[in-house]
C-alpha cells in the first residue's frame, strides 16, 4: 500500500497563547487574556499532542492548553463554553435537532469527527454515532483542558479526524490536600446548575468524585424571534394549525391530524448531568464516567414543521468503566501503560420527534453502541535527545444503528428484529389501505486492531523532529495507514516555526 507524505506547511510564528478571543469581551480583557509570560507558558505541559508530556510551545501540533485558573477566570462551566473561545473552532448552537450544537473545526463539521477524552479515556461514542454536544461535558473537576487541532489519527486512530480535546482532571494533577467544593446557581428561564467536587488522599490511596446537574426551560424563542415563530404565534398556538410538510403546504388541525393531544404551550427544556468517580492506589486507577443529556427534538427545525412540546425530546447517555496501570522501570528510562475501558452509548427509547415527518405523532427513535477496548503502550527514553512510543490496541464493537422514527413503542428487553415496528404511515394495523412496510434493524459486531510507533529526536537545540505511523485494521472497513511527521524550529526562546504533516 502506497503512503503519500504531503507536507502541510504552516509557518506558525507562535508565542502560543492558551486562550482565544471572545468577541463579547473588551480590548482590555483580551490583552489580559493573552498576557501570559513566556516562563509560565513554557511550564504549561501538554500530553495529548504526542502521548508524552512536553511544552505546549514545542508540541508538534497546533495546540492550546487552558488551565484551571483560566477556566475559573472565564467562568467556563462546560466544553461548549470553552471551545467557543478557541481559534479555528466554531460552535453552531441550537442548530441540530439531534446533536443540538454542531462542532466545526477548521471548516470540518461534525461532532463525531472530534475526539473528546477524559484523562485519555474516550467519552464520545466509539462507533462514530452522532451525539449531543451540550452541558453534560462538564469542567467541574478539570485541572486543565488540552485542545489539539487537526488530524491526530497517527496516535489515536482513524476517527480522530478534526482534533483532540482532553480534559485532565484535578485527581491527575498535583493536588495533595483533601478538597470539598459545592456550588449551585439559579438564573433566568428557570435555569439552575449544581456541582460537587471532592477529593480525599490518604497515604497511597486517592478517592475523587465529581458531579454536575443542569436544567433549564431555555429562552422563550417565540417571543424573542417573533418573525421566525410567526406560524406558532398566529396559527398553531391559537388555532392548533400545522402544515402537512415543506412540500405539501396543506393546513391541518393537529388534533384531527395526529392521534395525540398537545397543550400547545411553548416548551423546549434541557437537562443534563455529569458524573465521574475515581480510585487510585499507587499506579492503579479505576474509574467510572457517566454523561446524560436531554433536549427538545424540535431544536434547529423550522417552527412551521415541528411542535415545541416537552414530550418531544432527544434523550441520550454515555457511560464508561475504565482501569489503568502504569509500571515504571527502576532507572526511569521506560514505562509501560495498560488501559482497559468498557463503553456504552444509548439513544434511549423514550427519545422521539413530533414534526411533519412523524405526521405530528410521537415518533420514537433508538440506537445502541457498546465497546470493549484494551491498549498497551511502551514509552522508552534512550537519551535526552531520543525517545520512542510504541503501542497496540484491541477493540470489540457492537452497535444497533438508529432507524427511522416509529409510532410503535420500542422494547429494549426484546430483540428489535423480532418486534413489529413499521415506518410511519405504513402500518397495516392502522389502515388496511396502507402498504405494509416493516423497519429493518441491524446488529453490527466488528473488531478494530491498531498498532502505532512514534519517535521524537532532538538533533540540535533549535530543532525537534517527530516521526510516527499507525496502522488500523477494522473487520468492517478494512485497513488504513496514518503517517505523521513534524519539525519544530526554535530560532530563539520566543519564536517557533512548525512544519507538520
Amino acid at each position: 500500500m502506497k503512503i503519500y507524505f504531503a507536507l502541510l506547511l504552516s509557518f506558525l510564528c507562535i508565542q502560543q497563547s492558551v486562550l482565544a478571543q471572545n468577541d463579547d469581551v473588551g480590548d482590555k480583557e483580551i490583552y489580559q487574556l493573552f498576557d501570559v509570560s513566556l516562563e509560565n507558558l513554557l511550564n504549561v505541559g501538554i500530553v495529548s499532542a504526542s502521548k508524552k508530556k512536553q511544552s505546549v510551545l514545542d508540541a508538534p501540533a497546533s495546540a492550546y492548553v487552558i488551565t484551571k485558573e483560566q477556566i475559573m477566570q472565564r467562568a467556563y462551566d462546560n466544553l461548549v463554553d470553552l471551545l467557543e473561545d478557541i481559534p479555528e473552532i466554531e460552535i453552531q448552537k441550537n442548530s441540530s435537532n439531534f446533536s443540538k450544537n454542531i462542532i466545526t473545526v477548521r471548516g470540518v463539521s461534525g461532532n463525531e469527527k472530534l475526539l473528546i477524552l477524559l484523562n485519555g479515556i474516550r467519552i464520545t461514542p466509539t462507533t462514530g454515532d452522532f451525539y449531543a454536544f451540550g452541558t453534560q461535558f462538564s469542567l467541574v473537576n478539570a485541572e486543565r483542558v488540552e485542545v489539539v487541532l487537526g488530524p491526530a489519527s497517527a496516535l489515536y486512530g482513524v476517527d480522530a479526524f478534526s482534533g483532540i480535546v482532553n480534559i485532565i482532571t484535578q485527581s491527575q494533577g498535583d493536588e495533595k490536600n483533601t478538597v470539598v467544593n459545592v456550588a449551585t446557581s439559579y438564573g433566568q428561564y428557570e435555569t439552575s446548575q449544581s456541582t460537587i467536587y471532592t477529593s480525599i488522599k490518604a497515604d497511597k490511596i486517592r478517592l475523587s468524585l465529581a458531579g454536575s446537574w443542569y436544567q433549564s426551560d431555555e429562552p422563550d424563542y417565540h417571543n424573542l424571534y417573533k418573525e421566525d415563530f410567526r406560524w406558532y404565534n398566529q396559527q398553531y398556538n391559537p388555532n392548533g394549525f400545522v402544515l402537512e410538510s415543506p412540500f405539501f403546504q396543506q393546513i391541518r388541525e393537529v388534533d384531527e391530524y395526529a392521534d395525540t393531544t398537545y397543550t400547545r404551550e411553548f416548551e423546549m427544556p434541557t437537562k443534563s448531568y455529569f458524573l465521574n468517580g475515581e480510585v487510585t492506589y499507587n499506579d492503579f486507577t479505576v474509574g467510572y464516567i457517566r454523561l446524560a443529556e436531554t433536549h427538545s427534538s424540535a431544536t434547529g427545525t423550522d417552527p412551521k414543521y415541528a411542535i415545541r412540546t416537552s414530550g418531544a425530546l432527544i434523550d441520550m447517555f454515555q457511560e464508561v468503566l475504565y482501569g489503568k496501570y502504569k509500571y515504571t522501570s527502576f532507572n526511569k528510562k521506560w514505562n509501560l501503560q495498560t488501559t482497559f475501558s468498557q463503553t456504552l452509548f444509548q439513544l434511549r427509547p423514550q427519545s422521539n420527534y413530533v414534526n411533519a415527518t412523524t405526521q405530528y405523532n410521537v415518533g420514537h427513535v433508538y440506537s445502541l453502541a457498546q465497546s470493549s477496548k484494551f491498549e498497551e503502550q511502551l514509552n522508552y527514553t534512550f537519551s535526552s535527545k531520543v525517545s520512542t512510543i510504541a503501542g497496540f490496541s484491541y477493540e470489540n464493537l457492537n452497535a444497533t444503528p438508529i432507524a427511522a422514527p416509529s409510532i410503535e413503542d420500542i422494547d429494549t428487553s426484546e430483540p428489535l428484529v423480532e418486534q413489529d415496528i413499521y415506518y410511519i404511515g405504513a402500518n397495516p394495523n392502522e389502515d388496511s389501505t396502507h402498504v405494509a412496510l416493516k423497519q429493518q434493524f441491524f446488529n453490527l459486531n466488528y473488531y478494530n486492531y491498531g498498532a502505532y510507533l512514534q519517535t521524537q529526536i532532538v538533533p540540535w537545540e533549535f530543532l525537534d523532529i517527530t516521526v510516527g505511523l499507525r496502522y488500523d485494521f477494522n473487520t468492517r472497513f478494512g485497513g488504513t495507514f496514518n503517517p505523521r511527521i513534524g519539525f519544530v524550529f526554535k530560532p530563539n526562546t520566543k519564536i517557533r516555526f512548525k512544519l507538520l504533516r
